[in-house]
């Protein structure tokens, strides 16, 4: 009205309803005539995907492409170009034929690797695999979805399903609405998502957890754009290891899996995962071709899996034991302190000088039960040399014990090169002598990497007593 007020007439409009299209000022002649587009009927076309507004479905129709009719007819090997082409031509924004558009990816992908250029035939181990998927284009004339989820029905107690499965391949992720009125169940397909696998080799584990993820992003896209009342959700898996890792603490594992099992379950709870067996997981149909995809309405595709009509009683069980897994996780190094330590409690000391002699006099004492003669071992009054025999192993055992991630890698180094940058004594440029103390080194321009002996030793104890010198 708008619109007509300033000169400008709406008209065409397409609808399902000749009330709506009466109320709107279309007659029913010229509705007809308006949405019958190249004599296919009463039909509004995007690209091969159909709307049969006297049906109320959508569907698709690859006769009026004139590039695929051509490549379906031709037995000529086709380009890479062309190949791309028959793929991006198919228009299925929901995901409703995903099943099958994937397999083309698959295809488009294995010609990439294959390092074929634009305008030359594809390669011979590819030929069966183009045929066959360009022979099941003409069967997508049987795909019938209905526009409206549940016709008829007011909808209530709703609960969304989705499905999540990956393999070498591909990975992919579909989504069902599920009505129970109680004298009766229906499922209606809602949409699905599919991605090819990386050039770059994953674990199928992890293709099956990028797959989880898939499917919650998907998840988090439908109940966005969607109105009805969703009382719950469910998200099947046939990966017990990914089910395994939602429920372990995801810090464990390496920065992959830690990464996305972080962001499934901030939009996602543990307890809506659940286990299914790969038979009757319906996202498998687009990770395996198998004997091919199918477009009769009643498939599984569109329909969901066969149990969602019978009791949750008769679902897969959820109360199957998934038990840790050892995949993934991150790399745990035991460092094993010298039992040195166990000679002498620093913490019972709380001047140098005593524990210098007390020390001394132990090893004097070992000396003679071992019956080894020392420079100063026939003396009452202790020598210099057993007080530096003495610092020498205190030296080592504090370093030890506060240092022992440098120790071991100083002592399994011949060059002296130093240690790790996230050493708490990395800028101090630390070496171990022929004693075995570390000691403070120096850099110099030639050799920056290189520690040079100085005759200060590092004692910077964690967690002792504090010594006083």
């Amino acid at each position: 009205m708008i619109h007509a007020a300033a000169g400008f007439q709406i008209g065409k409009f397409h609808s399902n309803s000749p009330t709506v299209l009466s109320l709107l000022g279309e007659s029913a002649k010229s509705a007809i005539k308006s949405m019958n587009l190249d004599k296919q009927g009463e039909t509004e076309r995007v690209l091969g995907m159909v709307w049969s507004t006297t049906e109320d479905v959508f569907t698709f129709d690859t006769a009026a492409l004139p590039n695929i009719q051509q490549l379906v007819k031709s037995s000529t090997v086709p380009t890479k170009r062309q190949v791309l082409r028959a793929v991006m031509t198919l228009f299925d924004p929901l995901g409703l034929i995903a099943h099958y558009v994937v397999h083309g990816k698959i295809l488009m992908q294995e010609i990439w690797r294959s390092g074929t250029d634009w305008d030359e035939p594809i390669a011979d181990y590819l030929h069966d695999m183009w045929y066959r998927w360009i022979e099941s284009l003409s069967q997508l004339c049987n795909v019938k979805v209905p526009r409206c989820f549940f016709n008829g029905v007011r909808p209530h107690a709703l609960q969304l399903h989705v499905f999540v499965d990956a393999s070498e391949m591909a990975y992919a992720a579909v989504a069902y609405l599920r009505l129970d009125k109680g004298t009766g169940r229906r499922c209606a397909l809602v949409a699905a998502k599919t991605k090819v696998s990386p050039l770059k080799p994953l674990s199928v584990p992890r293709l099956e957890l990028q797959a989880a993820m898939l499917g919650t992003r998907l998840t988090q896209s439908v109940i966005s754009s969607l109105t009805l009342p969703i009382e719950s959700r469910y998200f099947w898996s046939d990966s017990s290891t990914v089910l395994s890792w939602l429920r372990s603490e995801h810090r464990r594992y390496h920065q992959f899996v830690e990464f996305r099992v972080a962001e499934i379950l901030s939009l996602t709870s543990v307890d809506e995962w659940r286990y299914v067996p790969t038979k009757l997981n319906v996202a498998d149909d687009a990770t395996k071709w198998g004997s091919g995809p199918r477009f009769q309405p009643d498939q599984r595709w569109f329909q969901g899996p066969a149990f969602l009509y019978d009791s949750e009683n008769y679902w897969p069980s959820n109360n199957r034991v998934i038990s840790a897994t050892p995949e993934e996780l991150r790399p745990m190094f035991l460092h094993q302190a010298n039992a040195m330590h166990s000679l002498f409690d620093l913490t019972r000391f709380s001047d140098w000088n005593r524990l210098l002699r007390t020390a001394a006099y132990v090893f004097r004492a070992v000396s003679k039960f071992k019956n080894q003669r020392t420079t100063g071992g026939h003396y009452r009054i202790l020598q210099k040399e057993e007080f530096a025999m003495a610092e020498t192993a205190l030296l080592r055992q504090i370093q030890a014990e506060a240092f022992p991630d440098e120790v071991a890698l100083l002592s399994n180094n011949t060059e002296k090169q130093i240690v790790t940058k996230s050493s708490h004594i990395y800028t101090l440029t630390p070496f171990l002598d022929d004693a075995g103390v570390i000691r403070m080194g120096s850099r110099t321009e030639k050799a920056p990497n290189l520690a040079y002996e100085t005759k200060y030793p590092v004692i910077l104890p964690k967690n002792h007593t504090e010594l006083h010198f």
